[in-house]
């Protein structure tokens, strides 16, 4: 339905508003005044036949007007949602993406380093080499990247997500036990979405607690595993106890209170016939969620 089309609608729509009152005043003034009398039994019944036919069309236009206006405000909102959650998706993955180059940069700069060593030992200049070799070892120290599992995606979003808590001094605690053949179950889509999701939240709390001054070290505590055919999740967080979280927070409560995230989480479990469950336990906020492996 194009734009011309709907303001069109809506212009009739407020006609009729205006008009059916009008015209039911002018038809009961004329009753009252007895102007019908002057027809005939038989064609005053017919007039106020068609009147109330008429009347009743007008009712069915409006009403049908109502529900495309409505229908088409609905597309319009699942449209902006829609957007909003691919924009997230894409941030992510750039997230991702940049964090992956990255980590090759600093192979390649060991990678270089060692291929230097060599040289310097083909040399006979053992005391440089040494150096470069001692400086390599607190590069590596210091820039050590740990390895949560054995997938490389979900791997690489532990990676970034751990790092960027780790810089707002927000302790994260990954356990992560994957079943077999694991991306065979979970496109990247999911991957990205369902944990990008779960520790953005996290991490979004986290800070919240402490620039609030509640606790100075607040936790992320994440354990992935799997039991017969059900991939299992769960995630404590610190949370501030004076929000509260209701279990029967509609989609739109949660917009305010967690942005889309928990929105595409709730949707990616019931694609894959999961169930989801969100605990307030005050100054701790836990996530239980449960996939089928198909």
């Amino acid at each position: 339905m194009g734009k011309s089309t709907l303001k069109a609608q809506r212009v009739l729509f407020f006609c009729f508003v205006l008009v059916l009152p009008a015209i039911s005043l002018v038809y009961r003034l004329c009753d009252l005044k007895n102007y019908f009398g002057v027809l005939k039994s038989t064609n005053s019944a017919v007039l106020s036949l068609f009147f109330n036919f008429f009347m009743f069309t007008i009712l069915l236009i409006i009403l049908k007007m109502l529900s495309q206006i409505w229908q088409e405000t609905h597309d319009k909102y699942e449209m902006q949602l829609s957007e909003q959650t691919r924009d997230m998706l894409k941030q992510q993955e750039q997230n991702v993406s940049e964090f992956r180059v990255e980590i090759n940069k600093r192979h390649r700069m060991i990678y270089e380093t060692l291929d230097r060593v060599k040289d310097y030992g083909k040399q006979g200049d053992f005391i440089r080499m040494k150096e470069m070799i001692s400086d390599l070892s607190v590069q590596m120290e210091k820039n050590k990247v740990e390895s949560f599992c054995p997938n490389a995606l979900l791997n690489t979003i532990l990676q970034v997500k751990k790092s960027e808590a780790e810089k707002k001094n927000i302790q994260c605690h990954f356990q992560i036990i994957l079943p077999d053949k694991f991306e065979t179950f979970f496109p990247d889509t999911v991957i990205t979405s369902l944990f990008c999701n779960l520790l953005d939240n996290a991490i979004e709390s986290c800070e919240n607690v402490r620039q609030q001054e509640i606790c100075q070290k607040p936790l992320i505590i994440l354990s992935v595993n799997y039991q017969a055919n059900m991939l299992i999740i769960s995630q404590k967080n610190s949370k501030n106890p004076e929000i509260i979280f209701n279990h029967e927070t509609s989609k739109e409560q949660q917009q305010e209170l967690h942005g889309l995230g928990l929105y595409m989480i709730e949707d990616i479990v019931k694609e894959y016939d999961g169930v989801v469950e969100w605990k307030d336990a005050g100054e701790i906020f836990e996530s239980n969620l449960m996939l089928k492996l198909r």
